[in-house]
């Protein structure tokens, strides 16, 4: 939602952000796009859709150094998303799917597109009063890393703490991998998503192991937000 300050607000339900869904960059970033389009205090309807006109200018603006290619990153990122289901997982172990978007309609000789949400999703989008979180999307604009993104959503349900414990267990759930070592996960996903966090998000964040006996079975993160003008330095 484009508030009057002029930032593009993400609001999602936390069980959004906890969920499981692979995405590319593109895909990722027209979703933070479009959901930072969408008033949440709207209310979920089957009878009127939940549509956005995204423009190649549109992408640009969010994210200026796709600006040789948006039309193309655009249409890249929408063909992604419209090809993916989330899956939510609950404590009893559940699980449901849901289509991340109900349809995309491209506009060739206007460069946009057309993105409609599907009532099911919908819900982790609008009306939401409780359980979730939101952040201004120039927190994340020039992460170029999908688990770099992710794991600054998954921190930023916890701003009001400053920390985070999460098990690998549920780090691997929510970032859709499958590194069973902890050294692995680490080498390959944490301490390079924690690099770019610190360099080119809002969020300076150090993390350590905690231990069951001798194995790593979750992961401890301390955060806090940067100085706003650091957002444009870095």
């Amino acid at each position: 939602m484009l508030e009057q300050s002029g930032k593009r607000v993400v609001v999602q339900s936390n069980e959004l952000i906890e969920a499981s869904y692979s995405l590319n960059l593109n895909g990722k970033r027209l979703l933070l796009l479009a959901i930072s389009k969408i008033n949440p205090n709207g209310m979920p309807s089957k009878t009127t859709p939940l549509s956005f006109t995204i423009s190649a200018s549109d992408f640009v603006e969010a994210y200026p150094e796709t600006v040789e290619n948006a039309y193309r990153d655009l249409k890249r990122g929408a063909k992604e998303l419209s090809s993916k289901v989330v899956t939510f997982r609950s404590k009893t172990a559940n699980y449901k799917t849901l289509n991340l978007t109900d349809s995309v309609e491209y506009l060739e000789a206007e460069g946009k597109l057309v993105l409609t949400f599907g009532y099911s999703i919908s819900h982790h989008l609008l009306n939401l009063v409780s359980q979730f979180t939101q952040f201004d999307l120039l927190s994340v604009r020039k992460l170029s890393s999908i688990y770099s993104i992710r794991l600054f959503e998954l921190l930023a349900q916890y701003r009001n703490t400053g920390f985070k414990v999460e098990t690998l267990d549920n780090l691997r759930f929510s970032l859709c991998v499958k590194y069973e070592r902890y050294a692995d996960l680490k080498r390959f996903v944490i301490q390079k998503a924690v690099d770019e966090l610190n360099a080119k998000s809002s969020f300076k964040i150090t993390y350590e192991p905690v231990r069951t006996g001798k194995a790593v079975t979750a992961v401890k993160f301390f955060f806090f937000d940067k100085k706003q003008g650091d957002l444009f330095e870095s």
